[in-house]
């Protein structure tokens, strides 16, 4: 029970050897003024020494049978057992509402659950933190069982189905866990009840574990490097990048900011950073939340030359920096910050962001030309082959850097079928090559629906239109850049070359046609190999009897007829989609769906009229 200095062992062992002399009273005086003699740093583990020993009578009289078990606990038991035997249940069956299977039967017990977690949360209130802590922890452990098929019945998730803030009375518990356990193993408890409900109730943090009560978490002073020395050491054992990873990673950034501010964070992030790159990340946002915007581009440059050349962390940390070049006005370091992002995690939206800011500063061409060569040239020897591995991201680029050869090399051997993988290049490439085809003055009503990308696909207007508005529900590769944008510093809008309703993966493709001039062999040989992939895609689908995407074949089969029709001639735009009829005569399905396409056109005429089918 002894902690603490030297010092102090001698006092107590003093004290304990006058015990039989002195009064209560007496006791109690000594103790007052030893305390006030120490220094703060002092004063934490001595008054811990009260903490462990109230803790210690009133378990041991909770053990002792001093304390009568709360009946509110049977209640919870009796409930649970309930849920786990399948009382609820009567069977599973298809739900016409939600368009899914669940399970049906008495629902009431949401209801229940409610009642059983107003009772608990009632004993945390009233400071009855051992009685909370075992039916807030028996009640949240119990959302464990809806895995098992016969124990919840409903048409939402079991955590939704009730009424209380799950997330609230989790941290209540953990609060009550904290609060009920010893200092000395108040980490490893702690830590165990987090994980043991990561699932439940949302993110675990000390600032919600703190609020859950009006008063301070007791003990904190020593509480806090225990807690960060105990993250550390599980930290190392924890398989990187796993949901366990993430979190521990989460509460030791915290607990650092805690204990130390945005220099402890700092410490924390050059200690074992390149391990954990969220730390950088958490060092530069805590650096900004305190106005030290320097030190902050400081800290952003230290962490990019620090950690691996890849991932979400950096990306998000090369925004960071991005902002605060921009801030002070250093245009190029915002753009290169703005590339570092991009090359970190390429995605549709990063790449946007940089040509966005490249377009303010005026050097779109030069950096579109320079991100496509880097694009195709591996990182170092023995590297990837190219540095943007998903095929429809990279000819997004190569499109927007005028590069359209290359676009159309590399969706050259793709198969026809699978336009629906995010990888796939067809759905970006094969519209940017009907539309370039046209000729570099791209007429309006081709236009109309681009942007729109919720748009109905029955909307008036060329099926060519509707193929181009399809890029900006295709056109989105990659995930995670919504993370990347801060609050502060908010960008300034001089660095903002795109008006953002323009910031669109079709509205680019477009003005990249203007931007770049064709020939006319050139445009002709981009309309002849869009045929070509047309074909090839129609062919596939129907010869297969893909049936749920007849109708997709046969719009993108009119799109291109109408592609035709501008660049060359209509009679020439109805004689492709009439051969493409042609090949299937026995395909009703599909004929049915062309006709119905064409009809729809403002370029071609209208099908002919057929006779009745004997």
């Amino acid at each position: 029970m002894r902690q603490g200095t030297s010092g102090l062992a001698s006092f107590l062992d003093a004290l304990e050897a006058r015990l039989g002399e002195l009064t209560p009273e007496q006791v109690n005086a000594l103790l007052l003024a030893h305390a006030e003699q120490l220094t703060p740093r002092e004063r934490e583990p001595f008054l811990a020494i009260f903490v462990e020993a109230e803790f210690d009578r009133r378990s041991g009289d909770a053990l002792a049978g001093g304390r009568e078990p709360d009946p509110l606990l049977a209640e919870i038991d009796a409930f649970v057992e309930r849920l786990r035997a399948g009382s609820y249940v009567d069977g599973w069956g298809w739900d016409p509402e939600i368009y899914e299977e669940r399970a049906f039967g008495d629902e009431s017990w949401a209801e229940e659950m409610d009642d059983l977690f107003a009772a608990a949360n009632a004993a945390f209130l009233d400071g009855d933190l051992q009685l909370a802590r075992e039916g807030l922890g028996r009640l949240l452990g119990a959302f464990d069982l809806e895995g098992e098929a016969q124990a919840f019945c409903g048409p939402d998730s079991p955590q939704r189905m009730v009424s209380v803030d799950v997330g609230e009375a989790r941290s209540r518990y953990l609060r009550a866990v904290y609060e009920t356990t010893a200092a000395s193993e108040r980490p490893a408890a702690l830590l165990d009840a987090i994980e043991d409900l990561r699932f439940i109730g949302g993110d675990a943090s000390l600032g919600a574990i703190d609020e859950a009560r009006r008063a301070r978490m007791p003990g904190l002073d020593a509480f806090l490097p225990a807690w960060i020395g105990h993250l550390r050491s599980i930290e190392s054992d924890a398989q990187r990048g796993s949901p366990r990873a993430r979190e521990l990673a989460r509460l030791l950034s915290e607990a650092a900011e805690w204990h130390g501010g945005a220099d402890g964070l700092g410490e924390l992030a050059r200690a074992h950073g390149a391990l954990d790159p969220d730390a950088h990340r958490d060092w530069v946002d805590a650096l900004i939340r305190g106005g030290r915007h320097g030190d902050a581009a400081g800290a952003a440059g230290e962490a990019l030359r620090k950690l691996e050349p890849r991932g979400e962390a950096r990306a998000a940390i090369a925004e960071r920096l991005a902002r605060l070049a921009a801030w002070t006005g250093d245009d190029g370091a915002a753009l290169d910050a703005r590339r570092e992002r991009w090359r970190a995690a390429p995605s549709t939206w990063r790449l946007i962001a940089l040509i966005d800011i490249a377009t303010a500063l005026d050097r779109a061409h030069e950096v579109l030309a320079t991100e496509a060569d880097w694009a195709l040239a591996p990182e170092r020897p023995g590297a990837e082959p190219r540095n943007v591995a998903n095929d429809r991201l990279l000819c997004e680029l190569l499109l927007l850097a005028g590069r359209v050869e290359q676009a159309l090399e590399m969706a050259k051997p793709a198969q026809p079928l699978g336009w629906s993988h995010r990888g796939h290049p067809g759905p970006i490439v094969v519209p940017y090559l009907l539309v370039a085809a046209t000729g570099p003055a791209i007429r309006p009503e081709l236009l109309i629906a681009a942007g729109s990308p919720s748009a109905p696909a029955e909307h008036n207007g060329p099926l060519l239109a509707q193929e181009l508005e399809h890029i900006d529900r295709d056109g989105w590769v990659g995930g995670g850049e919504w993370d990347d944008e801060p609050a502060e510093p908010p960008l300034d809008e001089r660095y903002r070359g795109i008006p953002a309703d323009k910031r669109l993966p079709s509205l680019l493709l477009v003005a990249a046609v203007g931007a770049y001039p064709a020939s006319q062999r050139q445009r002709d040989r981009w309309l002849g190999r869009a045929a070509e992939l047309v074909e090839e895609r129609v062919n596939a689908i129907v010869a297969t009897k893909h049936r749920g995407a007849y109708e997709r074949a046969a719009r993108l089969a009119v799109a291109c007829g109408e592609a035709i029709a501008l660049a060359r001639d209509r009679d020439k735009g109805f004689a492709f989609v009439g051969e493409a009829r042609e090949r299937f005569p026995r395909h009703h399905a599909f004929r049915s769906e062309l006709d119905r396409a064409m009809a729809a056109s403002p370029y071609l005429p209208a099908p002919p009229r057929r006779g009745r089918r004997r």
